[in-house]
């Protein structure tokens, strides 16, 4: 079967009402929210960032965060794990917010949503597929430098395979 350097492990879609909050919690894995409509404020590691529409949140494992709405706030939610040694390093060093995100990005939410609950024939290498696309387009939009270190054999013998550069071409081209 195939192997992934993501693997999804929950998503959901949640709808928070004004007056409720999500308490200050962590977890051992990644999470992204995306914020479909509504306002209010995330608190992440003793920051506080404003939320609106489009918004794309990436909570970093051991990270405390909470929700405060001040309108209905609708969420779509992705927790995951980051088994590749290059994209984690490159997800720790991200942005936390992303307040402008590529066209596309709620849909790649859904589609994960979708083949989660449908289970489907290769549904998990589907999602975390889509998972990773997720993920490339947040660095991209994030603007995070990617190249390779040469000082990693790991990755520098990643870098060298013709078929992951191939590969990591055609992520860069499209």
């Amino acid at each position: 079967m195939l192997t992934s350097s993501v693997e999804v492990l929950w998503t959901a879609r949640y709808d928070y009402q004004p007056h409720w909050r999500l308490a200050s919690h962590k977890h051992e894995h990644f999470q992204m929210i995306y914020f479909v409509s509504g306002s209010g404020c995330i608190s992440l590691a003793q920051e506080e960032y404003r939320i609106t529409p489009g918004s794309l949140l990436l909570v970093k494992p051991r990270r405390l965060h909470a929700l405060s709405p001040s309108s209905l706030v609708k969420t779509l939610d992705i927790k995951f794990l980051v088994k590749d040694r290059w994209l984690r390093k490159l997800l720790l060093s991200a942005t936390d917010l992303l307040d402008e995100t590529e066209p596309g990005i709620a849909d790649l939410f859904e589609r994960i949503r979708h083949e989660g609950e449908r289970k489907g024939h290769l549904y998990r290498e589907l999602c975390n597929l889509f998972l990773a696309e997720l993920l490339l387009l947040y660095l991209r939009n994030d603007n995070v430098q990617t190249e390779i270190s040469p000082n990693d054999p790991v990755e520098h013998a990643l870098s060298s395979d013709r078929i992951v550069q191939q590969a990591a071409q055609f992520i860069r081209d499209h």
